[in-house]
């Protein structure tokens, strides 16, 4: 059984299951959620809910307020790595955009299809509130 989710033109979601009840695998839940973030136009994937739960660890070890600790860039990219929001490269001889301070051939990181969308997603987001 493969669930299978469609967006209708009115913004309807349909979600086919095969039954009224069905036990889902992690895959095939995984799946649908995908499906039904993609249908709903949200960015999703196991590596951006982990990447938020580890940032939020990093950040508050133990959840309580009496202990926050600070998360430097360096964790953000090493957890933006390992979560695959980011991917390496290596740096072209012209550098990889017009701000590039990299040498040829240094390993510079971009935004997977993932990352970007996300990025884009929260852009939008904070255009509809005016921010």
């Amino acid at each position: 059984m493969k669930p299978q989710v469609s967006r209708e033109p009115n913004g309807n979601i349909n979600v086919f299951v095969g039954g009224a009840y069905q036990r889902l695998s992690h895959d095939k839940a995984t799946a649908l959620l995908q499906q039904l973030a993609e249908a709903l136009r949200l960015p999703y994937s196991e590596g951006i809910a982990q990447f938020a739960g580890r940032v939020l660890r990093a950040h508050r070890p133990d959840g309580l307020p009496d202990m926050v600790g600070d998360v430097d860039g360096g964790t953000l990219q090493e957890l933006a790595l390992e979560c695959a929001l980011i991917e390496p490269f290596v740096c072209p001889p012209q550098g990889c955009c017009e701000a590039c301070v990299c040498e040829a051939d240094d390993r510079c990181y971009r935004l997977s299809s993932t990352g970007r969308a996300l990025v884009d997603f929260s852009a939008q987001a904070a255009a509809e509130v005016g921010l």
